[in-house]
């Protein structure tokens, strides 16, 4: 019964919550909310793309998110080629990010520019971010899709 929620102390979701609303300010509010949630602490941040959904279901107030697949012809290039037009002619002014799925490719991309500020988006391989210019976390992991970061 834990797993969906009961059981569960109330103060321990909050810090939930808290984590949540942390990874959706900037870079800089996000590393002070999640120092908050450990003081004194070492905090290391684990984050997968589907996080990123994750955080739009719980807050479509601050984040939009949408995807489009694209089915594989067998060549990457190809495939890389038709994402990148449709890019351009739907004018994506958001960040993007792209997954292998089986032989197609999944477009995960922000509705809105201002999806793209935010720390989630900074921290996930968004066509948008730069992780080696976080100035608060460190990549300290990458292995398939997650990203694991130490808050400096």
């Amino acid at each position: 019964m834990a797993f969906w929620g009961k059981g569960v102390p109330t103060a321990e979701g909050e810090k939930f919550t808290s984590y949540i609303d942390a990874l959706l300010l900037d870079e800089a509010k996000g590393a002070d909310a999640l120092r908050a949630l450990a003081p004194g602490k070492d905090v290391y941040v684990a984050v997968h793309l589907s996080d990123a959904w994750k955080a739009a279901a719980a807050r479509p107030d601050r984040i939009e998110i949408a995807y489009r697949d694209f089915p594989g012809a067998g060549q990457s290039h190809g495939v890389m080629k038709a994402t990148r037009e449709w890019i351009s002619g739907q004018k994506i002014v958001g960040g993007y990010a792209i997954e292998p799925v089986g032989n197609a490719v999944r477009l995960h991309y922000f509705s809105g520019s201002a999806g793209s500020d935010l720390l989630i988006a900074k921290l996930l391989p968004f066509s948008t971010s730069n992780p080696m210019q976080l100035k608060r976390l460190q990549l300290v992991y990458q292995h398939r899709g997650f990203w694991i970061y130490r808050l400096n």
